[in-house]
């Protein structure tokens, strides 16, 4: 299955581009992991999440990125994706992944009882020259999270 670039033609932007494309792919493909229920889009500004199933009520918070399958991922701010992650009502993750041609290739789905602390690595903090001096992002280490596999589908 192919991801849709009519939909970002006047983006520039290739995360933007990307972004969009896999946001609108999963609304489109892959119902929620946990019921089978539709998955709704929240708004841009929601914060650290981007789908809610209209059944559970579970909100996804979703990575994706193009080619080799990976086990760490960056993520957002630090403190920000830390405090999300270990609260009451954290998103659980989709990842997916994507070829150039833009071709998907998979889609796992971790749940956010798994994703501890230890998983959300701080990356060192931009230096005093940068526009954004002291901002300090993260990674997700997905290396020792059971993930299920959602998309391509098992039988």
């Amino acid at each position: 299955m192919q991801l849709n670039d009519q939909l970002v033609t006047e983006y520039k932007s290739e995360s933007q581009r990307a972004r969009i494309m896999t946001e609108y792919w999963v609304g489109s493909h892959i119902a929620c992991p946990r019921c089978q229920g539709t998955l709704t889009p929240l708004s841009n500004n929601a914060r650290g999440a981007d789908f809610s199933c209209a059944n559970c009520t579970q909100r996804f918070q979703l990575k994706s990125y193009r080619g080799k399958s990976k086990s760490k991922l960056i993520g957002a701010e630090y403190r920000t994706t830390l405090k999300t992650h270990l609260s009451e009502d954290a998103p659980d993750l989709l990842v997916l992944r994507f070829q150039r041609d833009l071709t998907v290739n998979e889609v796992i789905h971790y749940r956010k009882d798994d994703i501890c602390e230890h998983h959300i690595l701080p990356r060192k903090p931009l230096g005093p020259n940068a526009r954004r001096a002291g901002w300090q992002g993260c990674m997700l280490d997905l290396s020792s999270i059971p993930g299920t596999m959602i998309f391509p589908l098992i039988h």
